[in-house]
This record gives C-alpha cells, sequence and structure tokens, in this order.
C-alpha cells in the first residue's frame, strides 16, 4: 500500500508531460507583427498613466516602503506583459499547427495564414517596435542628461511691489531670467514618466541615484518589453503542456472506463 502511496506522489511531483505537436514556422516581420505592436505600445501609455495616478502616495519616506511598494509595480508591469506575450504566442503556435496540417494535407498556405504563424523572432519585433516611440527618447536622453543642480524658486508675490527700487531688484534679476523649453526638456518628460516607479525609490534629492536611472533608462524602459518576448517565446512550451494534459486526461480516462469494465464484469461474474 505504501509502495503504491509513493508511485502516485512521484507522478504527481514529475507533473504533466510535454508533447509538442509540429507546427508550421511564420515570418517574424509582418503586418500582423506591427498591428499587435500598437497593443504594446497602449499597455506602455497604460502603465504611464498609472503611475501618475499612484505615483505619489508611493513615495514613501522609507527606503524599505519605497522599494517594495514600487518594486511590485515594476514587478506586476513585466508579468502583465509576459502573459500577454505568452497569450499571444501560445495563439500562434496553435494556428501554426493547423497551418502545419493543411499543408501536409497538400493544401496551400496563402501570405496572410504565413503571417499568423509563430516565430520566435516575432515577439522582438512587435514588442520593440511597440516600445520605440519611448525607447528612442530615452536613448538620446541618456546620452544628454547631466547632473542635477540646485534651481531657483519662485519669489513670492510680495516682492513684485519693489520691483522698482534698484537697490532691490538687481539682487533679484536672476530671478526673473527666463529658460527656454527645449528637446531635451521633451526627452527628459517621456524618460522621466515612464521610469517613475525608479524615480520613487531613488528620490530626485539624490541627484548621483538620478543621474544613473538617466543613463540606464533604455534599458529600464525596455523590462516590459522584454516580459513580452520571453512570454511569445513560450508559446511553443505552453501548447506542448496542453497537449500533454490532453492527453494525460485521455489516459486516466480510459485507465478509468478499463476499471469500470473489470468491476462491471466481476460484478456480472459473482451473479452468474
Amino acid at each position: 500500500m505504501e509502495d503504491k502511496t509513493v508511485q502516485k506522489n512521484k507522478k504527481k511531483k514529475q507533473g504533466v508531460k510535454l508533447s509538442p505537436k509540429p507546427y508550421l514556422k511564420g515570418k517574424a516581420v509582418s503586418a500582423l507583427a506591427f498591428r499587435r505592436s500598437w497593443k504594446v505600445l497602449l499597455y506602455y501609455i497604460i502603465y504611464i498613466f498609472f503611475f501618475l495616478i499612484i505615483g505619489s502616495s508611493l513615495n514613501f519616506d522609507s527606503m524599505l516602503l519605497r522599494l517594495l511598494t514600487n518594486g511590485i509595480v515594476i514587478i506586476g508591469t513585466v508579468v502583465l506583459m509576459l502573459n500577454e506575450g505568452a497569450r499571444v504566442g501560445d495563439g500562434d503556435v496553435a494556428f501554426a499547427e493547423i497551418a502545419w496540417g493543411r499543408q501536409e494535407a497538400g493544401k496551400s498556405v496563402d501570405e496572410g495564414d504565413m503571417d499568423r504563424c509563430f516565430h520566435p523572432l516575432k515577439g522582438v519585433v512587435t514588442a520593440l517596435t511597440g516600445a520605440a516611440p519611448f525607447l528612442i527618447a530615452s536613448i538620446v536622453y541618456a546620452f544628454l542628461a547631466q547632473k542635477q543642480t540646485y534651481t531657483l524658486q519662485a519669489l513670492p508675490g510680495w516682492l513684485s511691489s519693489y520691483a522698482g527700487v534698484e537697490e532691490i531688484a538687481q539682487p533679484l534679476a536672476y530671478y526673473q531670467q527666463t529658460v527656454a523649453f527645449t528637446g531635451v526638456d521633451v526627452v527628459r518628460m517621456i524618460t522621466r514618466l515612464c521610469i517613475f516607479p525608479y524615480m520613487n525609490i531613488v528620490t530626485v534629492d539624490n541627484a548621483t541615484g538620478v543621474l544613473v536611472l538617466d543613463r540606464i533608462s533604455p534599458l529600464l524602459i525596455l523590462l516590459p518589453a522584454m516580459g513580452y518576448m520571453a512570454g511569445y517565446c513560450m508559446g511553443p512550451r505552453s501548447r506542448a503542456m496542453t497537449h500533454g494534459s490532453i492527453e494525460s486526461n485521455n489516459r486516466r480516462r480510459a485507465r478509468q472506463q478499463k476499471k469500470a469494465a473489470r468491476a462491471r464484469k466481476q460484478k456480472d461474474n459473482t451473479i452468474i
């Protein structure tokens, strides 16, 4: 009895056996891959708005709390993109299996079907194209970023009444200088919005830390896209697990049917 229990436990630990099926490999670069990139871009925009809404509430005084809460947000975005990529990759492999069956049956497979079939680099093309606007801005800013310096704050309104007094106006003339909004400011704003959780962890008071974030911002922005790539590449394994699970269920059902048939046969023999 103990041996049977041990065997059952071993089978459970082994899990479902992979059962890969042949599939037709599609094309990495296709119109479908570029259309899908719009969804990746939309995810990035949603994440930015999400960071803007909850970002300030995650800026705690405690470094540990900042790291924990913002880290959860960062991991969450990567996991969501991983799941999305896995879903798309699984669907492409399923279609590619059908296309392979059609080709084996002597039927033609058109260009549209080839575009729909799985290719391991299709996820890379989709993710990079979707993240491209933010990635390009961050790469440009990574080369232009400089260490932050102190900037003068706005003067109180009551000082405007002394603007005509030379002894007061001259020392405060520097406050009246205006700084033009340049292209660097644009790419900085885009980059900082994309790495909002990391900025929360480091805090804007840490000029050296912020500069490091600016330098490595392309890698940080690329993380969700990398999650999508990894998820998409898991498509063949996901399909193999699905087939393995179906086959395992079929074998178990067959064993149960044989067991039930033997039980009925023994019952009939007993009655006779």
